[in-house]
């Protein structure tokens, strides 16, 4: 039994490893910090702060780029960008606390501040080219891009009972399924 544990928990840290070796260090570095501070805010009983992306800034401005082939509203493109960064990172993060409490067997009956089972975190890698498409995009096309890229990927990452995309847009699927529609009607 006693070797059993020490290996499920070596296979806890390659986990841990792994996850972070998946993303550029300087993503890494960011992630590490969101998932201290955030233990630390919920060790503390805090909740986290959480913004969406709001739907009728989203629906506004894919109607837009459909109409006019422009974006005039920069200001909130560049904030949809930075809102789907910091929640990402922020999930990410909450993933890699996951990881080490499982490394430890658990912490003292308390459950992690977001999910408290690790299937939900298999998903979380396809974030890594999400975070690097958002973050090289330069054009304003190429920003709305990348977020239309993210949400498809938020979107694929669905389970029954936790939707990707509620952590990042007001309406989740539902504002999704309308933009899809803009887009078709383009």
């Amino acid at each position: 039994m006693i070797k059993l544990k020490k290996l499920l928990l070596e296979n806890e840290i390659n986990m841990v490893k792994e996850f972070l070796d998946s993303f550029l260090p300087e993503d890494r570095s960011i992630i590490e910090k969101y998932a201290e501070k955030l233990w630390k805010d919920f060790q503390l009983g805090k909740k986290p702060s959480w913004t969406l992306i709001r739907r009728s800034d989203a629906l506004e401005l894919w109607k837009e780029f459909g109409k006019y082939r422009i974006i005039t509203e920069q200001g909130v493109l560049q904030d949809m960008i930075d809102l789907t960064l910091e929640n990402a990172y922020k999930i990410l993060g909450n993933t890699l606390n996951i990881y080490k409490i499982n490394q430890q067997g658990g912490h003292n009956g308390q459950t992690h501040p977001y999910f408290n089972d690790a299937k939900y975190t298999d998903g979380f890698y396809n974030l890594n080219p999400c975070l690097i498409k958002l973050k090289s995009a330069i054009t304003d096309e190429e920003k709305l891009m990348a977020l239309d890229y993210t949400f498809n990927v938020l979107h694929s990452c669905d389970y029954d009972t936790m939707k990707m995309t509620d952590w990042f847009i007001q309406g989740g699927n539902r504002t999704l399924e309308m933009i899809k529609n803009l887009r078709e009607g383009i």
